[in-house]
C-alpha cells in the first residue's frame, strides 16, 4: 500500500489489515492509529549500496558533504542514509549497478580529493520502527544479531523514540529478520 494511502484512514482511526495474497489466512500485519509502547513494526528490503570516503576531518567538512551529495546527484541518486566520522563520511543509496559505482567513486575521489573510497552493493536495511524504543531494546536487537552471527554493516538510530535502521549483507537478511523477530 502506498504510504498516502494510510494516512486518512489513520486519521479516522480506522484500523487497516494487510495481507499475504499468497496466503490470506496466514499471518497479517494491523495498520492502526494508536501508539503503544515498543517495537511496532520491523521491515527489511534489498538493493543497496555504501559508497564511503577517507580523508583527514571530511566527516567535519559541510562543504566536503555538500560536494558528496552534489556528485551523487549528478549520477541521479539521492541518499538514503549518510553518517560521519571524524575521517569518513558513509552515503547509502538504492541499488547501483558496479560500472556506474566505479564511476560515481573515482567522481567522488576526484571532487573531494579523498584518500580512499570504498563501494559496496548487495547490501539489504532493516528497519526496526516503535514507540519509545529504548536503549534496552536496541541492546536486545544487537544481542539476537550476534547469537544468529549477523554482523551489521552499519546503523543509524533515525530518532531516540521512533527508529533503528541496521544495514546487512543481502545473503544474511533473512536470518537477521528471523533473529530480531524472535
Amino acid at each position: 500500500l502506498h504510504a498516502d494511502s494510510i494516512l486518512p484512514l489513520r486519521k479516522k482511526q480506522i484500523p487497516v489489515v494487510i495481507r499475504n495474497t499468497n496466503d490470506p489466512h496466514g499471518a497479517h500485519t494491523w495498520v492502526v492509529s494508536r501508539k503503544e509502547k515498543g517495537i511496532g513494526g520491523i521491515v527489511g528490503a534489498v538493493g543497496y549500496t555504501m559508497i564511503s570516503l577517507e580523508r583527514a576531518h571530511v566527516g567535519d567538512d559541510g562543504e566536503a558533504v555538500c560536494a558528496l551529495l552534489s556528485v551523487l546527484s549528478s549520477h541521479g541518486f539521492s541518499p538514503v542514509l549518510l553518517s560521519h566520522e571524524p575521517d569518513t563520511l558513509n552515503v547509502l543509496i538504492r541499488y547501483c549497478d558496479y560500472e556506474k559505482a566505479d564511476k560515481i567513486a573515482v567522481a567522488i575521489q576526484q571532487e573531494l580529493d579523498a584518500e580512499i573510497v570504498t563501494v559496496r552493493g548487495d547490501l539489504a536495511e532493516i528497519a526496526i520502527a516503535g514507540e519509545g524504543f529504548t536503549g534496552e531494546m536496541r541492546a536486545s536487537v544487537w544481542r539476537a544479531l550476534e547469537k544468529a552471527s549477523v554482523r551489521p554493516l552499519f546503523a543509524a538510530s533515525v530518532t531516540e523514540s521512533f527508529s533503528l535502521v541496521i544495514g546487512v549483507s543481502e545473503s544474511e537478511l533473512s536470518s537477521a529478520l528471523h533473529a530480531i523477530y524472535d
